[in-house]
């Protein structure tokens, strides 16, 4: 019968518990020490799925997420809130449906859930006037390249640019549209 014992990874020490990998490849840290991420900037040769850094351009903590070419760098979301966003995208005349661009733009989210316009309109708080508008049913999100000019639409829209659509005119009268948004973040 072998005897396994735990892999140190200090070549030094008879026997270290600080930093281990195990028979299991579990990489531990026995003590309650602080470890010290690697640092980067926002470039980074060829990074691989999985990985973690600092990055020090944007300061902070990110790790390298997805599949093929979706790959990217995500940063890790902290407890602290993220800012919600109001913006007023404009006012209804009677004939206009779209309204925007929206800004800050949707964000991309994690992988696994196809994060398309439909799931973009549904993070979203739409409210003309003093009515709130339901995603799918009164509006959607729309990218500048379909949006078809007529039936109120006016251009030009730009190509990668998120606006919001309605299914019919925003009444007259000046009626305010406006989105909350960053529930996302």
């Amino acid at each position: 019968m072998r005897f396994l014992k735990t892999l140190t990874l200090n070549r030094r020490a008879v026997y270290d518990s600080r930093v281990a990998l195990t028979t299991e490849n579990n990489f531990t840290l026995a003590d309650s020490l602080s470890m010290v991420l690697p640092k980067s900037d926002t470039a980074i040769s060829s990074p691989t799925v999985g990985q973690v850094r600092y990055n020090i351009t944007l300061d902070e903590v990110e790790v390298y997420q997805g599949i093929g070419g979706a790959a990217m760098w995500r940063s890790l979301r902290f407890k602290e809130p993220s800012a919600i966003t109001q913006q007023a995208i404009g006012t209804g005349d009677g004939t206009n449906t779209v309204f925007g661009p929206l800004s800050p733009q949707p964000v991309v989210g994690e992988s696994g859930i196809t994060w398309d316009v439909t799931q973009h309109a549904k993070q979203l708080i739409v409210v003309v006037g003093n009515v709130f508008q339901i995603s799918g049913t009164n509006y959607i999100v729309i990218d500048g390249a379909d949006i078809v000019i007529g039936a109120g639409a006016v251009g030009p829209y730009t190509t990668g640019q998120k606006y919001i659509q309605f299914t019919s005119a925003v009444p007259g009268l000046a009626t305010p549209v406006v989105v909350l948004h960053g529930f996302d973040q």
